[in-house]
């Protein structure tokens, strides 16, 4: 009986803190319900993704979007899909969903934390208080905010959940054989990885969970492996780690574009590259060790240049004190298990960054690639103190959760929107290029031109030493919209110059040189562009517009009708329709074509003429005469000896 009221009070415990978790969490994160969607990645990935928004895919597209890349995470695609189906493009549901997911991975990890605690710490006394704490700290800790807070890190919250749920499914499987737990593990494990690449890991969790449980290694321990291995075999192919390893394993490579060059300081710049990839891993490594525990500064676009350089003195001994570290932590496991086991786990949950490049924007140091990983660190930081008398553990660790729990409030309604969140990083960092440049960016979606003409300016003053193709392309664009032609065509040359295959750019130029009658250079900027997007609407019009103006009638018919068909109620497209098809001598469907034209816009005098020419031809001189003083009044070119054969042909009936 005593032993069953033991019982019985634990899991009174349990509930209580279960509930304590779920109310704190809430009551942190709560405020990003009104938070807004970001211009990096949010627009990308979900408001301007057509696979999330447009009702001409399905959501087995979700399936097929990306497959073979990296990106490549259906589930999540398909979550976002879901939100718009139901809620539309509500920002609300979408950070409702990352909270509440979050929540559930919080008390999962206190399930999870009790289960290591009972293996690796014995004689700890009320395992469900430490547990409950410490999922408390992953809770609240501010390196969250930034996976909690954006609406496109639904990926990492929801792979954690099927990740940490497989992996409870597993140990129970362990601990009561049941096959049903088991394969509840594998089937949890498949929908971790279509959720994030990330889960690709869980495969030597397997083993983790093993050794904790104090297994030998047996051949026979590998059987209920293999579906796993099979699983991230799978996973392989899905993420082209199979059919283009060079990109998949970026990060180990020398094979970069020209434009994304890793920048090492002088410290390390001369080693082979091989041995700049450890010395840059040990420093991620060390960053994201020690910005657990002191998470100064939070940040976005960790600068890859500036944290480099502010460490490079140290950098070539870094990975050599890595090892030493953990041959510490591997000769004193018998002591210290909870500490090895907390860094073999951040390892293994984290490894797949580091077989990333490391050199695009936010994927240096970033703190969403710790989501899950911290969970490791907090288990190292529990095994470092859980010795300590209680005094001293109850000290260190209010001391810790009040600077993090202030860290995070203090964090969060930064990113409630992009303004806000793109002011915060450059006023802790003015060189931050990456902040820069996107603020610029928001500014010209909300049509803003002089504050993105001041950014731009200020980037390109700034770093005048980083090639941005972008930044030029949208000056010009600039530059255009205020009439200033021959600053526009600088920057767009600038621009094509950095990236050559530049889509944007090549078309902007090329409708530069089609306004300025430059017609073989248009053609050839037009051509270039299609060779990089040939589906695209306004590159089909303009070469429709390029066509018309040369003369050659029939091509631009074809681009004319190409466009139409998916606009069919464009002005400038029906007037190059119509233009086309009159001087094809297919003068009747010409006429219906102007016809529509004139319904919406009465004041196009060219069309009145060519009309008149028309109904001259047909020998119906007084609509033609009509046709052609509308043109008069709309001052269009006549030519004089048309305007004399019309008045003789009228007379000519007249008078005979």
């Amino acid at each position: 009986m005593k032993k069953i009221a033991i019982h019985f009070k634990s899991i009174l415990r349990e509930r209580n803190i279960i509930l304590i978790l779920i109310i704190v969490t809430l009551a942190y994160y709560g405020q990003v319900l009104l938070f807004d969607f970001l211009t990096f990645d949010d627009d990308k990935f979900i408001t301007l993704n057509e696979i999330v928004t447009s009702d001409h895919h399905s959501f087995a597209d979700c399936f097929k979007y990306e497959f073979k890349k990296n990106d490549y995470f259906p589930l999540t695609f398909f979550m976002f899909r879901l939100l718009r189906v139901v809620f539309g493009l509500n920002p609300f549901y979408f950070h409702l969903m990352n909270l509440l997911l979050h929540t559930v991975n919080v008390v999962l990890i206190f399930f999870l934390f009790i289960k290591v605690i009972r293996k690796q710490l014995p004689l700890l006394q009320r395992p469900e208080l430490w547990a409950g704490f410490f999922a408390l700290l992953f809770s609240v800790h501010p390196l969250h905010v930034e996976t909690v807070s954006w609406a496109i890190d639904l990926k990492d919250v929801l792979y954690s959940v099927f990740y940490i749920s497989a992996m409870l499914l597993y140990w129970r499987w362990l601990e009561k054989g049941i096959v049903k737990l088991y394969l509840l593990s594998l089937l949890f494990a498949v929908i971790s990885i279509l959720s994030k690449s990330t889960a690709i890991t869980f495969l030597a969790i397997l083993f983790w969970i093993d050794w904790i449980n104090g297994g030998k290694f047996r051949w026979k321990s590998l059987i209920p492996k293999v579906p796993f291995l099979l699983l991230t075999l799978a996973g392989f192919y899905i993420f082209g780690i199979f059919s283009n390893p060079s990109d998949a394993l970026s990060g180990f490579t020398a094979d970069y574009e020209i434009n994304l060059q890793p920048y090492f300081p002088a410290s390390v710049a001369g080693l082979p590259f091989i041995f700049q990839r450890v010395v840059i891993a040990s420093f991620r490594f060390a960053f994201w060790f020690v910005h657990f525990f002191i998470p100064l500064q939070l940040n976005l676009f960790y600068t890859r240049r500036v944290l480099l350089d502010q460490y490079a003195f140290i950098l070539p001994v870094l990975p050599m004190i890595l090892v030493v570290l953990l041959s510490w932590l591997w000769i004193f496991r018998s002591k210290l298990p909870v500490m090895l086991s907390g860094i073999l786990f951040f390892v293994i949950t984290l490894s797949p960054a580091f077989a990333k490049a490391d050199t695009g924007l936010s994927v240096f140091v970033p703190d969403r690639y710790l989501y899950l990983p911290l969970l490791g660190l907090l288990l190292f930081f529990m095994g470092l103190i859980y010795t300590l008398k209680v005094r001293r553990v109850v000290a260190i660790l209010v001391i810790f959760f009040g600077f993090w729990t202030f860290q995070t409030l203090t964090y969060l309604p930064v990113w409630k929107d992009s303004y806000k969140l793109y002011a915060y990083c450059l006023a802790i960092d003015p060189m931050n290029d990456a902040a820069l440049f996107n603020r610029s960016i928001c500014y010209i979606k909300d049509k803003n031109e002089e504050k993105a003409f001041e950014d731009l300016n200020l980037y390109i003053q700034r770093f005048p030493d980083r090639p941005n193709y972008a930044v030029f392309m949208n000056r010009g664009i600039i530059y255009k919209n205020r009439n200033e032609k021959v600053k526009a065509l600088e920057d767009f040359n600038k621009s094509i110059e950095i990236k050559s295959d530049n889509f944007q750019s090549l078309f902007c130029r090329g409708n530069l040189y089609l306004e300025e009658d430059s017609l073989e250079k248009a053609r050839k900027d037009f051509s270039a562009a299609y060779d990089v997007d040939s589906t695209n609407f306004f590159l089909n019009k303009g070469i429709a517009s390029l066509y018309n103006k040369s003369g050659n009638f029939p091509v631009a018919l074809q681009f004319a009708e190409k466009c139409l068909a998916e606009k069919k109620d464009d002005m400038d497209l029906l007037r190059i329709e119509g233009i086309s098809l009159f001087y094809l001598g297919r003068t009747k469907e010409a006429t219906a074509v102007f016809d529509t034209i004139l319904e919406n816009n009465p004041e196009l005098g060219e069309i009145w003429y060519l009309k008149s020419i028309i109904k001259f031809s047909e020998k119906k001189f007084n609509e033609s005469l009509h046709d052609l003083q509308e043109a008069k009044k709309c001052k269009a070119d006549i030519d004089v000896k048309f305007v004399e054969t019309l008045n003789d042909s009228i007379h000519n009936r007249i008078y005979n």
